[in-house]
């Protein structure tokens, strides 16, 4: 066996070394979209109303002025 054999032994080596890598992360790829794939798809059970809130002693206040602050809207009160 001379150099020239050994350094393409060597090279097939590595190369198939390179796509088992390249093939086992193709699969940990695959195996995570099919789970998002088989995931429950998510219903909207209703309506949500975001307000502008200002916060007052210690508790959250709707305001008409935009302040860059959101909160769930809820009916009554602003839910925190």
């Amino acid at each position: 066996m001379n150099l020239g054999n050994v350094n393409g032994y060597i090279e097939e080596m590595m190369n198939g070394q390179k796509v088992v890598k390249v093939f086992v992360m193709a699969m940990a790829g695959a195996e995570r979209i099919f789970k998002l794939m088989d995931e429950k798809v998510e219903t909207d059970d209703g309506y949500v109303t975001l307000v502008n809130v200002l916060e007052e002693d210690g508790t959250w206040k709707e305001s008409e002025t935009r302040t860059g602050r959101w909160e769930l809207y809820t009916g009554n009160a602003i839910s925190a």
